[in-house]
């Protein structure tokens, strides 16, 4: 009797919709990009754009949650990345100010938090401490409010070791 075929996890058709995808992708990007360099473009369009990213991924893993986990972990955490990248650009400080960067990271921190308990992903919580700490360090480089950093910090640190504590998770306890 003959030995079955191993099921390829990778056929021709799966290859040629992913390539199909990339290319769009690239498409988009340098559609965006020439758009961007030629003032094409305004400041506030692409502070918007870039913020329905960021919410788009976090919408899209959520409703891959039942049929995707693996999708889900990472689609959310990429938005909560892409959200946290937003609000510590300096195209965002320069339209805001500083004051609503480090508040708007406050409240992406809190949504990352409570995303992260709600969908069960350590991936997320790993990916609003990074972010968080990183998007916060960002902002504050010339003159940084020490007093509010270090309250930041062991907030978010402590809130999200509690929620890894009682999420059972280990990368975040350590």
């Amino acid at each position: 009797e003959p030995a079955p075929r191993p099921n390829l996890a990778i056929d021709s058709e799966t290859l040629l919709k992913w390539s199909g995808v990339a290319l769009v992708v690239l498409a988009v990007g340098f559609a965006v990009s020439t758009a961007i360099s030629r003032n094409w473009v305004g400041p506030e369009l692409q502070l918007l754009g870039a913020l329905i990213v960021g919410f788009g991924l976090i919408g899209a893993g959520l409703r891959l949650r039942e049929s995707r986990p693996g999708w889900t972990h990472a689609l959310c955490s990429g938005g909560v990345l892409a959200l946290f990248t937003t609000v510590a650009s300096d195209l965002f400080v320069d339209q805001a100010n500083t004051g609503i960067a480090f508040a708007s990271t406050v409240a992406i921190g809190a949504g990352g938090v409570v995303l992260a308990r709600s969908i069960r992903s350590e991936w997320v919580a790993v990916s609003t401490l990074a972010g968080g700490m990183i998007g916060w360090a960002v902002i504050s480089r010339d003159d940084p409010p020490v007093p509010a950093t270090v309250a930041w910090v062991v907030l978010l640190i402590a809130v999200l070791v509690a929620v890894a504590t009682e999420c059972e998770w280990h990368a975040l306890r350590f």
